[in-house]
């Protein structure tokens, strides 16, 4: 007898459904569990496998995209607490060796773009990997290469070759200056050169008609709003300053714009994906930060979700958000933050005086005398 109330368990429809529940139970059960439940480094290290999972998962593509995830979770979350499942641990033994494989996988990757010789790496990462799975270092060392082939595409031994002839052809990058040292406006160089890279941005944006003319000159306004509070700070001479050194700022600018679009197109080209996902990170904190006046707690969770999705370090995923937040937004997160909030102290100072103003002319008015409103209308 065939029960038509179950649905089939072998689709791919049914497959995504049950990894989706799958996640809404491990991350309930981390985000309920008690703060003192494990030390520090491994709370630390729960995280790390939960995003790695996450990301297995989404390259396999049995769960959907970061975005759509976050908007299902409180559902899913709701679901979860009204079935009845079985009490079990958050990852299974076989899970995290699993997952474990994926880190050890993405770690070796890093200490190869680190130029770190692939052999002694390969050799400690798998150690630690036997280490922390129970397992013999022959076993975990075809796990984590087997991995690393499903992650990357090819044997770690013809990436690290790959990697070593690319480092051989590229020059060794010069730091370039917006400014002349012979200017001596060395302590304006910083905000000289988010300025230039603003531009780059706008002209590449402009160019490639990803904006509107009103969207344009809407950031052109925000420029300029900038520009005046960095002189008001003393970090951007002043236009009596600029006049007195005969300095054209943008003809001294371009050279470097030029210098940052042309970075951009070999980022773009050599790993978009990655740039595209930074990109959509340091929106989404932008937007945090407007709407929750928080960001500390996200940067962390989208520096984590990265690094694992694109086999990076969590410092260089984290410390390129903050970069591109800044290219984007002329602040980085804490100086834009600082920024709202103090705003926001201004607007609430201003609106408490106007409603005592407004207190008083109405005092006035019920004792018979006249608004100061009325004054001066009648004057």
């Amino acid at each position: 007898m065939v029960d038509n109330l179950q649905p089939p368990t072998n689709t791919s429809e049914a497959v995504h459904q049950a990894t989706q529940r799958e996640w809404a139970r491990k991350h309930y059960l981390r985000d309920h569990m008690r703060e003192d439940a494990l030390p520090l480094d491994e709370l630390k290290l729960l995280d790390q496998r939960l995003a790695r999972w996450t990301a297995d998962r989404q390259k396999e593509g049995k769960l959907p995209p970061d975005w759509e995830l976050h908007a299902k979770s409180v559902a899913l979350a709701k679901e979860f607490r009204n079935n009845r499942d079985e009490a079990r641990p958050i990852f299974t033994v076989e899970e995290q060796r699993d997952t474990d494989a994926s880190r050890a996988a993405s770690a070796l990757r890093d200490r190869i773009d680190g130029d770190q010789d692939y052999g002694p790496a390969l050799r400690q990462v798998c150690v630690e990997y036997a280490v922390s799975n129970a397992l013999g270092e022959f076993d975990a060392r075809r796990r984590v290469t087997d991995r690393f082939d499903e992650l990357y595409g090819r044997p770690v031994g013809d990436y690290a070759k790959e990697q070593r002839r690319e480092r051989t052809r590229e020059a060794k990058p010069t730091e370039m200056r917006v400014l002349p040292a012979e200017l001596g406006w060395d302590t304006y160089e910083p905000a000289f050169q988010r300025w230039a890279a603003y531009n780059s941005m706008q002209y590449v944006a402009k160019r490639d008609g990803a904006l509107s003319a009103k969207e344009y000159d809407g950031r052109q306004d925000y420029l300029r709003r900038w520009v005046t509070d960095q002189q008001r700070q003393g970090k951007l001479p002043s236009e009596a300053e600029i006049r007195e050194k005969n300095v054209n700022v943008h003809e001294a600018m371009l050279p470097y714009q030029k210098h940052i679009t042309r970075q951009e197109k070999l980022r773009m080209r050599s790993d978009g994906a990655y740039w595209r996902r930074v990109e959509d990170f340091a929106d989404e904190i932008k937007g945090n930060i407007d709407t929750e006046r928080r960001y500390t707690r996200m940067l962390r969770d989208c520096g984590i979700a990265g690094a694992s999705a694109h086999g990076k370090s969590y410092n260089q995923v984290k410390g390129d958000i903050e970069d591109r937040f800044t290219l984007r937004n002329l602040y980085t997160p804490a100086e834009y933050y600082d920024r709202l909030e103090s705003g926001d102290r201004d607007a609430r100072q201003q609106s408490s005086d106007k409603d005592a103003d407004r207190a008083g002319n109405q005092e006035r008015i019920f004792r018979g005398g006249k608004s100061r409103e009325d004054d001066e209308y009648e004057r």
